[in-house]
């Protein structure tokens, strides 16, 4: 798709604070090369460049892809003291003066990790083959070992992290919700750094109507100016019309007031999603699964458009 095509099917409203009222049906902009891209889970879109950020999954190794608003011309960069488990998600955040994409090695589908990591490399125009991170991050959990692949920076700094619970047994479990707070984020601190608990969002009771796959959480993206989230699962995208920079997770949570559920185009594999740079709307894409989809091609990116603007003092 050609970047003015791209370019005339953003033209909607773009929303204000909170929840978008009323989002469009989601179509079809792009795709990733899948020679590079077998397994694209992290997804960010950058605020200063007509560009998007991707990274494969679990093996993927310390790459990350550059791409155009549509996928194509991807070029691969090497992070250096980066030593990633399972990547699981990206987001773009400020760090000190600039803007860095955090790439979140959170993966651990057996919950045994003791720690994880966070790598912080700064934005710039022209990326060469090669770049050290400003940081790397090494974290844990305050009460053990989780599975996660959604990861977000909320616009004031802090990090935020929403585990993907999902015993072998029955169903999935709520959704538990950890903060790094900013002046951790950029501190000096040296060695494993412990994340804060920031409550809990009951994902298979909000989607009482799906199966488990619609229980689990597998990216997050928090809004530009800070005042609502999304988190997608493998059926539907939840946002909540919530500022996590002001408190912790409410314990009860309303719909229609807090959260709203977005239908998509169900996409095997769906595991990545970012707001637009003004809000106008969110791409959502999809691993590269031919076994299971063998018309499937290569991995997809779908636009979700937000029709109408949020009203005044949301």
């Amino acid at each position: 798709m050609s970047a003015l095509v791209f370019a005339a099917a953003l033209l909607v409203a773009p929303a204000s604070a909170g929840r978008c009222p009323q989002w469009g049906e989601a179509r079809q902009v792009g795709a990733l090369d899948p020679a590079l891209l077998p397994e694209a889970s992290g997804l960010a879109v950058s605020g200063k460049w007509e560009r998007l950020y991707h990274h494969n999954d679990s093996g993927g190794g310390p790459w990350f892809f550059i791409s155009d608003m549509a996928g194509g011309g991807l070029k691969r960069v090497y992070v250096e003291r980066f030593f990633p488990w399972d990547t699981e998600d990206a987001s773009l955040g400020p760090c000190g003066n600039a803007t860095c994409l955090f790439l979140g090695d959170t993966g651990d589908n057996a919950a045994h990790r003791e720690d994880f990591s966070i790598a912080l490399v700064e934005e710039r125009k022209d990326f060469p083959p090669r770049v050290k991170p400003l940081k790397v991050l090494r974290l844990r959990y305050p009460d053990g070992a989780h599975n996660a692949e959604a990861l977000a920076v909320h616009p004031n700094g802090d990090l935020f992290i929403v585990t993907k619970e999902t015993p072998r047994k029955k169903g999935a479990k709520p959704a538990k919700v950890f903060r790094l707070a900013k002046s951790k984020v950029m501190g000096k601190a040296d060695g494993v750094q412990t994340m804060e608990p920031w409550g809990e969002i009951d994902v298979p009771a909000i989607n009482k109507d799906k199966d488990k796959f619609g229980g689990i959480v597998t990216a997050m993206d928090i809004a530009p100016d800070g005042k609502g989230f999304l988190l997608l699962t493998y059926h539907n995208v939840l946002e909540f019309g919530l500022d996590l920079s002001d408190g912790p997770v409410p314990e009860s949570l309303d719909e229609g007031k807090d959260f709203s559920r977005v239908p998509l185009k169900d996409l095997i594999q769906q595991e990545s999603i970012a707001y637009l740079p003004d809000a106008s709307g969110f791409l959502y894409g999809t691993e590269f699964v031919p076994k299971k989809a063998p018309e499937q091609k290569a991995p997809e990116i779908f636009l979700v458009p937000c029709l109408a603007p949020a009203p005044p003092g949301r």
